[in-house]
């Protein structure tokens, strides 16, 4: 399983639990409310090294040829980090490859992508959407065999404005999946708990950005944030027409309940 999605998971989770012995149960892992990625490049093992050395959830590599990975430096740089690469116009040829090498998640785009590449494996299978996508598209998302979506901030440079957390919790509203949000500067207290807030779970930043030292405290801020409040259930009355996913599988699990009573008759 990827390491990456099982990390999620546990997040997800609030840290693990398990039983010791009868009625015993072992203490809670802390872990962080978002997963943190470092953008890499895939031949200079200098970014690699620092993004291991701060012990992020994973490194994602940049390179300038779509088929190839990291370079031997880069991995050996990266140590057990998992990592995994943005793939355009991928094959089966060349995604195998890189499953040898170790990928541990792939991305992919949507438009560029043949179904079949969409195999399930060890390694996680990562959707780019755009946040110009209509709701009722993404919403199509849940159906399809992939782990976890990935968006691109609309203002990666910027800061942060409110319409441009409409337009994300808009698209992240219509999916379960797992959900990752690609920036490149370091992103503020109040902007992490706005994003925590809107449903992210996991943040991917460009690690040439970072100053000396700035990815450690930036990494210290994201791990000290608390869980978002519970929201108050919504009324009936007031569930939008174009309902999320969640919404959806339980109207359907209803209507395939309620046809297994009719045949029962």
């Amino acid at each position: 399983m990827s390491k990456l999605l099982d990390w999620l998971e546990k997040i997800n989770r609030g840290g693990t639990t398990g039983g010791i012995g009868f009625g015993m149960v072992a203490p809670r892992e802390d872990v962080p409310v978002m997963a943190l990625l470092g953008v890499v490049s895939s031949h200079d093992p200098t970014e690699a090294r620092a993004a291991n050395k701060v012990g992020l959830a994973g490194a994602l590599i940049e390179s300038d040829s779509q088929q190839t990975g990291p370079s031997k430096q880069v991995l050996e740089a990266l140590g057990k980090l998992p990592w995994g690469v943005q793939l355009k116009k991928p094959s089966n040829k060349s995604v195998a490859r890189l499953r040898k090498q170790g990928c541990d998640f792939f991305i992919f785009e949507t438009g560029d992508t043949p179904a079949d590449v969409l195999e399930e494996g060890d390694a996680a299978r990562i959707l780019t959407i755009d946040l110009s996508m209509k709701p009722e598209l993404a919403n199509t998302i849940e159906d399809l065999p992939v782990d976890m979506v990935i968006l691109n901030s609309p203002t990666p440079d910027d800061p942060l404005m409110v319409t441009n957390l409409m337009a994300i919790s808009l698209i992240r509203n219509q999916m379960n999946k797992f959900c990752i949000l690609r920036g490149t500067r370091p992103w503020s207290t109040q902007e992490l708990q706005s994003l925590r807030d809107i449903g992210i779970d996991c943040i991917a930043l460009n690690v040439s950005r970072f100053e000396p030292g700035e990815m450690e405290q930036f990494k210290v801020t994201l791990d000290k944030l608390s869980r978002r409040k519970s929201r108050p259930e919504k009324s009936s009355a007031i569930v939008p027409s174009s309902i999320g996913a969640g919404l959806r599988s339980t109207v359907k699990r209803e209507e395939e309940e309620e046809e297994g009573e009719e045949e029962d008759y």
